[in-house]
């Protein structure tokens, strides 16, 4: 079996892998730690509160800058 590597890809027999840098894979660790401790917004998370708020996008954009403040406030984000 021959194992060759051409700027993005892995050759490995047949078989191309693409390979990926190791700040993409730092960023992905971190998308994944993320998601791992409930700190992105899902789809699921985006509906369920937009019907808390029943659809108005005031309240929507109220709460959504509220959260914001208070992330800040406790140093979450930046």
């Amino acid at each position: 079996m021959s194992v060759l590597q051409t700027g993005a890809f892995l050759y490995i027999g047949d078989v191309v892998m693409a390979t990926i840098t190791k700040k993409q894979m730092e960023e992905y660790e971190r998308l994944r730690r993320d998601r791992d401790n409930g700190r992105l917004l899902t789809p699921d998370g985006l509906r369920l509160i937009c019907a808390a708020y029943e659809n108005d996008p005031e309240k929507i954009g109220i709460h959504m800058l509220e959260m914001l403040a208070k992330f800040r406030n406790e140093g979450i984000i930046d």
